[in-house]
């Protein structure tokens, strides 16, 4: 139960419609109340065992959680131990649930915004013209046996460290409605940035209506489809059961311009924009030039995660480069040493083990600043009693092994020029030329930089390097 409820409303939401629940249904209230008359609804049609992988769909470290001998122990919990105490207090048994769910549900006491609603359509959502969106399957790492998610986007702010002041810019930027891009390598945490902000960071009162896009792992059989989701999304957080229905990409810049005139600020990110092209069906230039254009006036603020610069993506993908000029860029590179020490040692701590500091220095120098490498490293190191008492050359074994696949996926995203400087022997007098390149690469959070020079960020990536290249 508390896996559920400490879900956010629009991910709530989200599990309804894959378990063809009606979200409506549930009524108002705090999303606790919402989660007991889901869990007593599914338990009266005898859906129980359908909840856990939809959770562990949201949130895959979880799945360690329900992947036992037998999966289906929490809803005997539930069931028979009425004084089970979860961070919520629950401590009824499904039968007061069924209770619950069989109270009338409140009427709906937000009313459409003036503005807004009595100029969209009034079409309902049409489910077989617009089918449930299922979850393109998508390869992880394998569950963390503890409190870190190496792989996955980080949804509990207790567990994002650092990047201030990229969060102070993005925040800055959206509720000023500006465009922003965010570039960075494979795993470097564009996607969990910008969760955090849309979710944490943005002031409520600011009427913001965030639609977080993740589109590598969603397939849409049709552009409506897209467009109608993001809608959903929207009117789902001003507490509209329903949303206008759109036809094309017209319609739904005409329902963004209805949102901004009722006061509210749409915002869209497309997380991996390079997987917008890779759809079931065409994006092409006019829709784009829709988004720029609700963009420059002020009604849509666009947001945009990608490996590499937005321009070079659009004309990798014959579309016009011209579309994103303009539009502010953060790179992502390696976290601060004292944001990089506290991604250690914070969850290792709240999940009762201390770390000793030369454990956490040890790792350090082997991870490097990285988040993902880090989360990565920590959760081997957790795995193994052994591991606690420091990086053992089990550790560093097991570490190097498992992270190879993604220390190449960060080298084939580079350009040949960059993979052939990393391939070389690195200078610590380098010419103009070859510096530039390495501030690149450290902005891209692959090399830092000390008294002695540039090197390669962690001990691990450094020996990965030197064996590719022998």
């Amino acid at each position: 139960m508390d896996d559920l409820t400490a879900l956010a409303d629009a991910d709530l939401r989200t599990v309804c419609g894959r378990l063809g629940v009606s979200f409506s249904g549930l009524g108002t209230g705090s999303v606790r109340q919402k989660g007991e008359r889901l869990l007593a609804r599914l338990a009266e049609q005898g859906r129980l065992a359908e909840l856990p992988p939809e959770l562990v769909r949201l949130r895959p470290y979880l799945a360690a959680r329900y992947d036992q001998a037998d999966p289906l122990n929490w809803i005997e919990q539930l069931d028979a131990a009425p004084d089970l105490s979860t961070p919520l207090q629950i401590t009824a048994n499904i039968a007061r649930l069924h209770d619950v769910a069989a109270e009338p549900d409140a009427p709906a006491d937000n009313p459409p915004p003036p503005g807004v609603m009595h100029e969209a359509p009034t079409a309902q959502w049409d489910s077989d013209r617009h089918p449930a969106l299922h979850a393109r399957g998508r390869a992880t790492t394998a569950a963390a046996p503890g409190p870190y998610q190496p792989g996955d986007v980080l949804r509990t702010q207790a567990l994002f460290f650092g990047r201030q002041a990229e969060r102070q810019q993005l925040r800055a930027h959206l509720q000023e409605m500006q465009g922003c891009v965010i570039v960075g390598l494979p795993y470097s945490g564009k996607s969990s940035l910008v969760y955090q902000v849309l979710h944490y960071d943005l002031d409520p009162a600011w009427n913001g209506l965030p639609a977080f896009l993740e589109l590598s792992q969603l397939r849409y059989t049709a552009l409506p489809d897209l467009l109608n989701h993001v809608l959903a999304i929207w009117y789902g957080q001003m507490g509209q059961d329903s949303a206008p229905v759109v036809r094309d990409g017209a319609d739904f810049a005409r329902q963004v311009t209805y949102l901004a005139q009722g006061g509210y600020r749409p915002m869209l990110c497309l997380d991996a924009l390079a997987y917008l092209f890779t759809q079931p069906f065409t994006v092409a230039d006019g829709l784009l030039r829709q988004w720029r254009a609700l963009q420059d006036a002020g009604h849509l603020a666009l947001l945009v995660t990608s490996q590499a610069p937005p321009a070079a993506v659009l004309r990798q993908q014959a579309r016009e480069p011209a579309l994103t000029a303009g539009l502010a860029q953060i790179d992502l590179g390696l976290l601060d040493a004292a944001d990089a020490h506290e991604l250690v040692r914070q969850p290792a701590a709240r999940h009762g083990v201390y770390l000793q500091p030369e454990t956490v220095a040890e790792l350090l120098a082997l991870c490097g600043p990285h988040p993902f490498f880090l989360q990565l490293g920590a959760a081997l190191l957790l795995a193994q009693p052994e591991g606690r008492r420091g990086v053992t050359p089990n550790l560093y074994a097991r570490f190097a092994e498992t992270a190879a696949p993604y220390f190449l996926a960060m080298w084939q995203a580079l350009a040949p020029l960059q993979q052939s400087l990393l391939a070389a022997p690195l200078r610590p007098d380098p010419p103009i030329v070859v510096a530039r390149q390495y501030r690149a690469l450290a902005r891209l959070g692959l090399l830092l930089r000390d008294e002695a020079g540039y090197r390669p960020f962690g001990s691990a990536f450094a020996a990965w390097l030197q064996a590719r290249t022998a």
